[in-house]
Formats: structure tokens, C-alpha cells, sequence
């Protein structure tokens, strides 16, 4: 799965990261977009 929010949202990448989400490399519209940051995480087991 695969998401993209801005730098200036910190607290929503804090979020993110919290769940497991990592950086990966920007795509699709957002590729060249300097101030997004795209994370992202293998779907699998559910975690409780």
C-alpha cells in the first residue's frame, strides 16, 4: 500500500511511520513533486 502527504504535515508522517509505513520513491503524479513525502507498506497479516 502506498500513500503521499506533504513535509509540512508532520504529525500525519508520524502517524504513518508509526504504522509501519517507510519512504519509498515518489510515483505517478506525485514523481518530481520536491515538498511530498510517499511511504509506503507490503500488505499482509493484520496487525492488532
Amino acid at each position: 500500500m502506498s500513500l503521499e502527504t506533504a513535509y509540512p504535515q508532520v504529525a500525519a508522517v508520524a502517524v504513518y511511520g508509526s504504522a509501519g509505513y517507510t519512504p519509498i520513491e515518489a510515483f505517478g503524479y506525485y514523481t518530481g513533486h520536491s515538498q511530498g513525502v510517499n511511504l509506503g507498506r507490503p500488505l499482509g497479516k493484520r496487525r492488532s
